[in-house]
């Protein structure tokens, strides 16, 4: 499904304003004691793990930080030694899910040669951690209202390593030579929605025939034949004339046989 890429920064006014906390966190974080370092990471982490049961329940707005510092159980004060406000912890939250997703990724595919596989293993990866972390589809959703920027910068890096494996894949033959962008956002939609409607709405992986229907999809396309078709030639021109027939066809309804783009075949997200 997604090579996904976990060490590249962030492009500059995508996310960027989120990073400045970090930057500016550090030097403390560095002057303290080791023994120090790792507590307060360890409650640093119960923190964030608390927000996120809470923003997927109760939503970003309604959320409290005192709900937060209840379920972490750490003393409210405790809160803002680590992050100035609640808007910052729910960005930390977006970039540590986004880093964890992609990184799983990564792992599940990087021995991989051949694309095809690679597409299939990605897949079921995906599902399997959307089933372990079924509140990404919830704040992901609130991400969207809470912060638009960080929302559209969450899936252009996860976008970015998927782009870069199917170029790779393009250049080794194993897919078609098609628009790498558009084809990585398409397949990480198919795999969105069947997440979604599977993993997030019946907390279960899809049944093994819905795997290989996407699959399916993925490497042979929509195509009977399984591969694609020629364009037909245009009504009233001698190639694609049928005896008997008028020198121009009505137009053909939507959906109807009307020439349409090839289907695409491909990975999928």
């Amino acid at each position: 499904m997604i090579q996904a890429s976990v060490s590249q920064p962030v492009a500059a006014g995508e996310g960027a304003h989120v990073l400045q906390s970090q930057n500016r966190a550090e030097p403390s974080s560095q002057r303290r004691p080791a023994g120090a370092r790792e507590r307060g990471e360890l409650t640093r982490d119960r923190l964030l793990e608390a927000a996120e049961e809470v923003f997927a329940e109760q939503g970003f707005f309604r959320a409290s930080i005192a709900e937060i510092t209840r379920r972490a159980g750490v003393a409210q004060g405790t809160f803002y030694l680590y992050f100035p406000a609640k808007e910052e912890i729910f960005r930390e939250l977006v970039r540590k899910m986004s880093h964890d997703l992609r990184r799983t990724l990564q792992e599940a595919v990087a021995p991989i040669i051949d694309r095809r596989d690679a597409e299939r293993v990605g897949l079921e990866t995906f599902l399997k951690f959307v089933l372990e972390r079924r509140n990404l589809y919830t704040v992901m959703r609130e991400c969207e209202f809470v912060d638009p920027e960080l929302h559209r910068w969450y899936y252009r890096r996860l976008a970015e390593g998927y782009v870069r494996g199917l170029r790779q894949a393009m250049a080794r033959g194993q897919v078609r030579q098609l628009d790498p962008e558009a084809l990585a956002y398409f397949l990480m939609g198919a795999a969105q929605m069947i997440g979604m409607r599977w993993t997030f709405w019946e907390n279960t992986l899809p049944p093994r025939e819905v795997i290989e229907t996407v699959v399916s999809v993925i490497l042979h396309g929509i195509d009977p034949a399984g591969l694609p078709r020629e364009p037909r030639a245009t009504p009233g021109t001698s190639e694609g004339h049928s005896p008997g027939a008028p020198d121009a066809d009505p137009p053909a309804a939507p959906g109807a046989d009307a020439p349409g783009p090839e289907p695409e075949a491909g990975p999928r997200a």
